[in-house]
């Protein structure tokens, strides 16, 4: 695997762990996809449509702007950077962004089976070796059945609704929005190319009153929806949310938090990911999914 280095920072371009001076930094994993592909090319001007491409290719509908510029919003501050006077990430308006800083890649990969079983068979008994290699090839050919597999089972597809502010704070609306948006990405992200979101259709966005589920299945040809509620609760906010099975409008998973808004892009950044794991997990469990990468 390759480890890029720059500044006080490592950034794992396998698993996207970043890290300071030897401590992991925080760091979400869509502005992690985003990190990872402006260090794949420092110094090298990558284009909104090559990052909206990168993180959440073609199968999620989603308002990539506002995605992509909370993205690296959170990158910077991760990095302690600045948009007036960067040090690391220059923003190129209206056209994409450019690492700047010097990035050295270091190879930390293992050492492949193939480096090491010539060795063996010099040193070692031809039959020990024999084995060894009959057993890499057995391995082998299951990681290739199964990403056959993986390639031929169509992805579940699933439909974001707007999270509903039933609260009387219009200011939460936005909230209730970027929240929306924060959900879309995580479960984009950590189903991969198990599930298909669908997150930003006209459909989604009407009002509560006027909803119909068994329309925005059919019109969309969704197996599960996911309706959230932001209510309040005095001096505090609940965060509600339910995934349901279509057409028979069964309940699959609820989750409910109670939590106070005094940051709300820590409690966007906390739940989204929370709900996306939940709710993947139910939904594997009900709809049997392939592995993801």
């Amino acid at each position: 695997m390759s480890i890029a280095r720059f500044g006080t920072f490592t950034f794992d371009m396998e698993t996207k762990e970043l890290r300071r001076n030897g401590t992991v930094v925080s760091l979400q994993a869509q502005p992690a996809q985003v990190l990872a592909a402006l260090l794949g090319a420092p110094n090298s001007l990558i284009s909104r449509e090559a990052l909206r491409h990168a993180v959440w290719g073609d199968g999620t509908f989603v308002d990539f702007d506002r995605g992509l510029n909370y993205c690296v919003a959170q990158i910077r501050a991760a990095l302690d950077d600045s948009a007036e006077s960067p040090r690391f990430i220059r923003t190129v308006p209206k056209k994409g962004y450019q690492f700047i800083a010097l990035v050295q890649h270091v190879d930390n990969r293992p050492v492949a089976a193939a480096e090491v079983l010539p060795s063996l068979s010099i040193t070692g008994s031809r039959r020990k070796t024999l084995v060894m290699a009959l057993g890499l090839a057995a391995v082998f050919a299951g990681a290739a059945l199964g990403w056959w597999r993986y390639r031929h089972v169509p992805p579940i597809k699933i439909a974001v609704v707007k999270f509903d502010n039933e609260t009387d704070n219009p200011q939460l609306d936005q909230f209730a929005q970027t929240l929306t948006d924060t959900l879309v990405g995580e479960l984009t992200t950590q189903g991969q190319r198990s599930v298909a979101i669908i997150g930003n259709a006209a459909i989604l966005r009407g009002p509560r009153a006027g909803r119909d589920l068994t329309e925005i299945a059919r019109s969309l040809d969704v197996s599960y929806i996911i309706l959230g509620q932001i209510q309040s609760l005095p001096p505090k906010t609940k965060i509600f949310c339910h995934v349901i099975h279509m057409p028979e409008q069964t309940h699959v998973k609820v989750f409910a938090q109670v939590t106070t808004l005094e940051n709300p892009l820590e409690v966007q950044s906390e739940v989204g990911p929370r709900i996306a794991k939940s709710f993947l997990q139910a939904i594997r469990a009900a709809s049997p999914l392939p592995a993801s990468r």
